[in-house]
Formats: structure tokens, C-alpha cells, sequence
């Protein structure tokens, strides 16, 4: 069994007792090849892959170079061979990973050549990952320059239905010798920062439980963006209506920062949002030694991973990020990778906009959300028609009275629902926080995660749903272990909604 952060615990198969001994972070996974020892799950899609971004870290130490030692993969021989990262003994003498397509063909592998032939009894940190963009399979030891090769084919991953294994192919075929710690799973690709983290000068670190990435877009909230006029710039400090928070942001005081406050992010996925009009900002922020990565999109797209980690507290740092002139959506979220310290918290100061000078069009642009709910219009005051005088009548002219224009009417507001006697739902897959709120008036319906990140949102005939990217991280090796899986449904009338957000980790 593995315990998740939640305290719940769910079964985790364990092929032929699995010993372990001393790893780079506690204990790791011991394989016998002689006993066909390895760590198994039932195939499920959060430890598939298709035609996207993807990334595995392991930490490897072999026992000898005389056989080939899977370190992991969903690969049956001839069957169901979906990926596989592996020591292969044969000249001359490689980690390699290998990817095929849905149709079961072999769509390309790289090799492991900066690094050479490994030495046994010696711990090597494993990178393996999928470029969907560039169609390009990688492979990175010990933080070195990275090995590359394009797919052929199809070019695209396929998922197969084989079990995903630590330690062997399925039905305990090429096992391991050796030792393997600290794997992890992405759906993503991660940063040369993220690598060099994880890497530690060869001291390793553990990714955090709730270590997750949200889907980079958050349209469904709308905002007013900040302008400066051209040739100036804006300080939006973080205690400004200008920027949202969402989970768990607290303010606190700070020493030395813009104004005395700053705000700080606690838990992992927690996000600050902001929109502006113009070509640059910058982000400011305190360092020391309880934060770690804050991750900057802007437009959807991962702009950089900021490590504000300093073995001693300075304030107003800065990054500078030069953009195009347009209106920009910005996300600052808290990564969960450690910055070499003791946490992973981000913080956020002030950012200043800047408005370099406009283009020489008509009107500057400005974005336009998708799937927003549409706001209904403030009324203007309806004016009354002046009154028509009479009149008064002469000798000879007759006055004749001017046609009152009717004026075009205005949408009303609909009221807002109060939450009055609201029903608040709980789950007992995740105990501390609320699950779902009703609103009697109207019948609307709100819906949350276990990181309180809202899932569906149903108020009158609409219905929007908010669907956020967690990090898969694939199987727990030994000593602390989790995994999170919560299913949600979301139903109002017509709109029906199904997903699963799972997130696994392990150190």
C-alpha cells in the first residue's frame, strides 16, 4: 500500500518482494533480475501518452552491465510496446528510450552518448522525454547536454493497453539489477531549471506531492486590462484589485519590499493573474531560503521558471520579460519544484507595466477572452421625452409639434443569487475542503477540487467547465509515497460533464 497527502491509501502491486536499500533521497527499490522483481500498475491514461509533451526522471545505479535492465515503461514484446527507458548491454552500451506509435510500430529511440558507457555501482540521474512540437525524443544524464533524436513515421505516441512497470517489461522480461529512486512522470516538458533542480549537483530533490502545473489559461475570468499611456508605465502593486489570486495566496508583511507587504503562495498550483496592454513588464519578488520555482506564462506559453531561493532574505529582485505590443494575459504560479532550500513557496511584490509607444494603428489592441460569460451591460438612465408644448395659436400659422424619438431600450441586470442558505457538499475523497456549493436561489452550482480550483461553475441555462493539467508523477518507488485520484461529474439540464484529475507522486 501507498499512503497520498490526502492520509487515504490505495494497493500498489508489488511483483516478487521488492527489497530496498540506502537511495539518493532515503530508501530506493531494490531489483533482483534472478527473482524477475518489479513495481506494477493496470494500465490507466494518466501513465499513457499520445502526440504530446511528456517527460520521466529517474535516478539509476546498476549492480552490473551483463544483461539489459528496464528502469521503466508500458512494453510487452511484440504485443502492447508503448514506451520503455532502459540499460541495453549490447556494444555499445547505452541507457536508451524507445517510443512506438498506436499501431505498434517503432517510431524512433535516442541513446544515451554524451554520457557513454555507464559504470556499475555509480547513481546517474535520467531524463527521458517527448517534443511533440519538434517531434523529438531526448535523453539528459546527470544535467549534461541533452542526446537528441527525431521520430519517423507516424511520428506520434500511441497508447498501448500493457501495464506500466518499474523495473521489468511486462511478464518480467529484461529486470533490473540494481537500484531505482525517485521517478517521476510529466505530462509536460520540463525546464532546464526544473532538470538542474531535480539534479541537485548529484544530490537529488524530491518533487513535491501537490506539485502540479495548471493548464495556462485562465480566459474563463475576465479582466480589465491595465494600460499606461504611451511612453509610461503602471507599478501594480500585489495588493492591487489589478491582480487575482487564486488558492491560497496570504499577504504578509515584508521588510524592504515596494510597499511593506508582498504576497505569498502556500500550496502548489496557487496562481496570480494579471492583464496589461503595452511591451514589457516586470516582476518583483523577494528571495530566501524557504522559496522555490515560480513558473511565468504569458499568453498560455511557459515564458520562464523563476528560482527565488537565496540562502539569505533580499528584496526587489526582478525579472524583465519584453514582449510584443498588444494586450497580455500574465500567470505566476507556484511550481512545487524546491529552489535548494527548506519549501517551495513563491511570492509575488509589484509588477510594472510599461507602454513603450503604441503602434501607429487606429486603436491598440485588446484581447478577447474565449468561453467567458458574457457580463449584461450596466443600464444608462432611460430619458423621459420633453414634453410637447402646446402651441399658442395666430392669426395665420398653425405650429406643428416635433415626433418624440422613442428611446432604444436597455437589458436589465439579472440579480445575483444570494448565498443564503447556500448547501455546502463534502468529499470524502478529499475531507478538508469544500466539494461543491448550491445556491437555493436559482438553483446554481458551483464544483471544486481537493485544491479547491473550481471544476464547473452552472449559473442559469450556462454552464462552464475548468479543466486544470496536473502533473503526473508515475509510480512510488520506497519510504514516502502518494497518489490522487478525484472524479468529478458535473450535470445542470442539458450540460453534462466527466473527467478525472489525478495527480502521483513519489520521493
Amino acid at each position: 500500500m501507498l499512503t497520498n497527502h490526502l492520509g487515504s491509501t490505495v494497493a500498489v502491486l508489488d511483483n516478487n518482494s521488492v527489497t530496498s536499500n540506502t537511495g539518493i533521497l532515503g530508501n530506493a527499490a531494490h531489483f533482483d533480475n534472478a527473482n524477475g522483481e518489479s513495481l506494477s500498475h493496470a494500465d490507466v491514461p494518466e501513465l499513457s501518452v499520445g502526440n504530446e509533451d511528456f517527460t520521466f526522471s529517474a535516478w539509476v545505479n546498476l549492480d552490473d552491465l551483463d544483461s539489459d535492465h528496464v528502469i521503466l515503461g508500458k512494453f510487452e514484446n511484440g504485443v502492447d510496446q508503448e514506451y520503455l527507458l532502459y540499460f541495453e548491454s549490447s556494444t555499445p552500451q547505452r541507457f536508451k528510450f524507445i517510443v512506438y506509435d498506436a499501431s505498434n510500430n517503432y517510431i524512433g529511440g535516442v541513446s544515451a552518448d554524451n554520457l557513454g558507457v555507464p559504470e556499475y555501482g555509480t547513481w546517474y540521474h535520467i531524463v527521458a522525454y517527448h517534443d511533440a512540437t519538434n517531434d523529438l525524443l531526448g535523453i539528459i544524464v546527470d544535467d549534461g547536454t541533452p542526446d537528441t533524436s527525431a521520430t519517423t513515421g507516424s511520428k506520434a505516441p500511441g497508447d498501448q493497453d500493457s501495464d506500466f512497470v518499474v523495473g521489468c517489461k511486462v511478464n518480467n522480461v529484461s529486470c533490473m539489477d540494481g537500484l531505482i529512486d525517485e521517478v517521476g512522470f510529466w505530462k509536460r516538458l520540463l525546464t532546464s531549471g526544473e532538470i538542474s533542480a531535480l539534479y541537485n549537483g548529484g544530490n537529488g530533490r524530491s518533487f513535491s506531492f501537490g506539485y502540479y502545473t495548471p493548464t495556462p489559461s485562465f480566459t474563463e475570468f475576465v479582466q480589465t486590462p491595465v494600460a499606461p499611456g504611451s511612453g509610461s508605465s503602471t507599478t501594480i502593486q500585489n495588493d492591487s484589485s489589478d491582480i487575482d489570486y487564486y488558492n491560497n495566496w496570504t499577504e504578509t508583511s515584508q521588510t524592504g519590499s515596494s510597499e511593506g507587504t508582498i504576497h505569498v503562495a502556500d500550496i502548489n498550483g496557487a496562481i496570480a493573474q494579471f492583464t496589461f496592454t503595452g511591451n514589457k513588464f516586470i516582476f518583483k519578488y523577494s528571495t530566501e531560503h524557504d522559496y522555490g520555482y515560480a513558473n511565468v506564462y504569458v499568453d498560455g506559453s511557459l515564458a520562464a521558471s523563476i528560482n527565488q531561493y537565496s540562502a539569505s532574505p533580499q528584496t526587489q529582485q526582478t525579472s524583465t520579460f519584453n514582449v510584443a505590443w498588444g494586450t497580455h494575459q500574465v500567470l505566476i504560479v507556484r511550481s512545487g519544484i524546491n529552489g535548494g532550500g527548506n519549501d517551495e513557496e513563491i511570492n509575488l511584490d509589484a509588477v510594472i507595466v510599461y507602454n513603450d509607444g503604441t503602434p501607429t494603428s487606429t486603436s491598440a489592441p485588446t484581447s478577447t477572452p474565449t468561453g467567458t460569460p458574457s457580463l449584461t451591460p450596466t443600464p444608462s438612465p432611460t430619458t423621459a421625452p420633453a414634453p410637447t408644448s402646446t402651441p399658442t395659436p395666430g392669426p395665420t400659422n398653425t405650429s406643428t409639434s416635433t415626433p418624440t424619438p422613442t428611446p432604444t431600450p436597455n437589458p436589465t441586470l439579472t440579480p445575483t443569487p444570494a448565498f443564503d442558505n447556500a448547501a455546502y457538499e463534502y468529499s470524502g475523497s478529499q475531507p478538508h475542503a469544500v466539494s461543491g456549493v448550491i445556491r437555493p436561489a436559482g438553483g446554481d452550482y458551483y464544483q471544486y477540487d481537493a485544491n479547491g480550483s473550481m471544476t464547473c461553475r452552472v449559473e442559469g441555462s450556462q454552464t462552464w467547465h475548468f479543466t486544470y493539467d496536473f502533473e503526473r508523477v508515475a509510480f512510488p518507488m520506497f519510504g514516502c509515497r502518494s497518489k490522487c485520484v478525484h472524479n468529478f461529474h458535473c450535470f445542470h439540464g442539458a450540460h453534462s460533464f466527466h473527467g478525472v484529475c489525478s495527480k502521483i507522486a513519489v520521493s
